[in-house]
């Protein structure tokens, strides 16, 4: 699997679930898009924080991020819905998710450290 398959893999992966399909949840490398105000467009699922651990078998780490602007108890049901969609797919290691809310800024963050496997 390359890094475009991972990637083409976790998209289609959001886009099977009916609630995700239903939010237009796209799938951004990086920070989330920015309107014209500066306001991070959300939601949205990001990728960062790539370290490849061994390149002779393809070992990668990074953090798949969701971002919302729901600062409610249903973002963390979201969170948990999403969770057992990378579980559901057999190129990702997680353990779980980190929540990192910006109530300053509207903006609540799930963060899932994950591992898979990918060649060059």
């Amino acid at each position: 699997m390359t890094l475009d398959d991972f990637t083409t893999t976790i998209a289609d992966a959001i886009k099977s679930d009916p609630e995700f399909r239903s939010m237009d949840m796209p799938f951004h490398l990086g920070i989330p898009p920015a309107d014209q105000a500066g306001k991070p467009m959300v939601p949205c699922v990001t990728l960062d924080g790539l370290l490849c651990i061994d390149d002779k078998i393809g070992t990668w780490t990074g953090n798949l991020n969701l971002w919302g602007d729901d600062m409610s108890l249903s973002f963390i049901q979201l969170s948990q819905r999403f969770l057992r969609i990378l579980d559901g797919t057999s190129i990702v290691q997680t353990s779980g998710f980190l929540s990192r809310p910006e109530p300053e800024n509207a903006i609540n963050r799930s963060l899932y450290p994950v591992r898979f496997y990918i060649t060059a």
